[in-house]
Order: structure tokens, then sequence, then C-alpha cells
């Protein structure tokens, strides 16, 4: 699959030339007409992404969750007791931050509008919306 970056290289390295254009509203319904393409054509591409995105997030929570217990066994085992509940609490406040931003990481929005709007990708400010509704990785198409 080529990168963007490619695409847009292959773009811009050539001069265009202009045979003729369209009027508004010629242009408006070829850019629907495309677009309805595009999606259509991309979904698969999209799914499989999120699928994938899906598994990197479980296959790192499941790790970061080992990870965390093997930390908390050697704390609990290992000093005073107040010395072990300070440990723990920091480990839990780490535990909870790392946590938070994986599920962060986990939340990815992309909204398909049509009628020249494009594709918008939601960025980080966004996703304490889209955690409060508990929504992972909504694809809505048109």
């Amino acid at each position: 699959m080529q990168t963007a970056k490619h695409v847009w290289d292959q773009l811009l390295a050539y001069d265009p030339v202009v045979f003729s254009t369209l009027d508004a509203i010629a242009s408006q319904a070829v850019l629907a007409k495309l677009q309805s393409v595009v999606e259509e054509e991309a979904r698969p591409i999209y799914e499989t992404l999120k699928q994938e995105h899906a598994d990197y997030i479980s296959r790192e929570r499941d790790k970061a969750a080992r990870a965390f217990a093997a930390r908390r066994s050697v704390i609990e085992r290992i000093g005073l007791p107040q010395v072990r509940r300070y440990r723990l609490n920091l480990l839990a406040q780490e535990e909870r931050h790392f946590f938070e931003q994986l599920e962060n990481r986990a939340y990815l929005e992309l909204y398909s509008h049509r009628h020249n709007e494009s594709l918008k990708m939601a960025i980080p400010s966004t996703f304490e919306a889209c955690r409060s509704k508990k929504v992972l990785c909504p694809l809505v198409f048109g």
C-alpha cells in the first residue's frame, strides 16, 4: 500500500494541464459521486485498520496489566508496611495514568460527510466527549 506522502509527491512531480472546467453544479455532482465511491472502496481498508488498532490496544493493555501486576507483586514483598503502602499508591497512580492514556489512544472518530465536507479525524481534545459517550472507533458514513 502506497503512503500518502508518496501519492502527494507523485501529484507534485508533474505540472497539471487543464483541458476544461466544470460549472459549480456539475462539480458538486462529480464530488458527491467520487466521495461515495471512495467511501465505499475505502470501507474495507478502514475496517482493517480499525481492527488492527483495536488488536494493538488490546495487546498493550494485556502487556501493561502483566507488567503492573509484576511490579505490584515485588512491592508487596519488600519493605516496611508504610513504605509498601506509599509505593503501592504511587504504582496505582502510575497505572491509572497509563491506562487513561491508553484509552485515549483507543478512541478514534472518523466522520464522513457528503456535500463538500471532508473526512475529519478527532483530535485528542475531543477524546473526552467520545469517552463520555463510551464510543469506541465509530465510523459514520454520511
